[in-house]
């Protein structure tokens, strides 16, 4: 995935910015922003070429991509129903995996939108 890196460091310079680049202090670690971005890349929510994914320097499309990451993260996603699951590689509605095993999957899960509030 060529627009990992760039898409990722890109990022991290924003949460920096606005004080949100560190998990002590509740904001995002590195691993949880490229796993974001690593869903929403695979996922593609946005409906994007593969071209823009595969070369996104030569395509022109990292502003595009780093756009529709923040309001796909920032509006679009459904955080009251749904999480993304590292184990299963995907995001997950709340209710129907919580009725699984309650207590052993609630420490996987993370807002983004309230950094500092577990589900």
């Amino acid at each position: 995935m060529p627009a990992l890196r760039p898409l990722l460091m890109t990022v991290k310079v924003f949460l920096s910015q606005h004080g949100l680049n560190s998990a002590a202090t509740g904001g995002s670690s590195s691993y949880v922003l490229a796993y974001m971005i690593i869903h929403f890349m695979q996922a593609d929510p946005c409906g994007r070429p593969q071209s823009w994914i595969d070369d996104p320097i030569g395509s022109e499309s990292l502003g595009y991509l780093l756009l529709d990451f923040m309001e796909h993260y920032g509006s679009k996603f459904p955080y009251e129903t749904h999480y993304l699951h590292s184990r299963l590689g995907s995001s997950c509605r709340k209710r129907i995996y919580y009725g699984y095993r309650r207590t052993a999957t609630a420490n996987f899960a993370w807002n983004a939108s309230q950094p500092k509030k577990p589900i």
